[in-house]
C-alpha cells in the first residue's frame, strides 16, 4: 500500500508511463505513484509512524521493566552524563 509517492512526473517524462484508476473513496489511491501526497494522505503516514515509535518505546520499556516515562527520564540522564564527561555543558 505505502508506495513511494511524487513520482509522477518521473514516470511520465522520463518512461512515458501515465496511471489512470478507479477511486472508491478518498483514500483509495493513498500511496501510489501516481501523484504527491495530500495532506490528508501525509496526516495518516504521520499517524502511523507515531504509533509504531509509541509501540516500540512500549516494547523497550517493558523489555526494560520500567513504564515508558522512567524509561524516557533515564534516558535523559545518561544523555546528560555523556555530555558532561565529554564537557560538552
Amino acid at each position: 500500500m505505502w508506495r513511494c509517492a511524487g513520482y509522477e512526473h518521473f514516470f511520465k517524462n522520463k518512461l512515458g508511463v501515465t496511471f489512470d484508476g478507479v477511486k472508491t473513496g478518498p483514500l483509495a489511491n493513498a500511496g501510489n505513484v501516481d501523484h504527491p501526497m495530500t495532506e490528508q494522505e501525509k496526516k495518516l503516514v504521520q499517524a502511523s509512524i507515531e504509533k509504531i515509535y509509541a509501540e516500540f518505546k512500549q516494547r523497550v520499556a517493558e523489555g526494560r521493566k520500567k513504564t515508558p516515562l522512567m524509561w524516557k527520564l533515564s534516558r535523559r540522564e545518561e544523555c546528560g552524563r555523556d555530555l558532561k564527561q565529554k564537557k560538552w555543558v
